[in-house]
């Protein structure tokens, strides 16, 4: 690997970390745990969303077409809005949240897929 990569894959880490960190932040901000399991699963999902955020990057960039792109948008971003989901609000069903949620999806899809390849 050369040292150009190095530093690159080096600082695509510490974001990472740092967006893990921010994310488990919010969660621990808005929901407040109290017990153990609570603290692990607020952490679980700020590292879970800084995954997706990494599988996103990387599976975007391998794109070939636009119509990939956005499938893999679509994919990836609605299994953080589930994993968000879930974590809020648990297995119950809010219709409100959930197509807010899947139209936030849908729109930042289109918006990223129509960047030039």
């Amino acid at each position: 690997m050369s040292h150009a990569k190095k530093i690159h894959a080096y600082g695509l880490f510490v974001l990472l970390v740092l967006a893990a960190a921010v994310f488990s932040w919010i969660g621990w901000f808005a929901t407040n745990p109290q017990d153990l399991m609570a603290k692990a699963a607020t952490i679980s999902l700020g590292v879970g969303l800084a995954v997706g955020v990494w599988l996103l990057i990387g599976l975007d960039a391998s794109c070939q077409t636009r119509k990939g792109r956005f499938g893999v948008d679509v994919v990836i971003g609605g299994a953080m809005m589930l994993l968000i989901y879930i974590f809020m609000l648990g297995l119950t069903f809010d219709w409100l949240f959930t197509f807010g949620a899947i139209g936030i999806v849908l729109v930042l899809a289109l918006l990223f897929s129509a960047r030039r390849i």
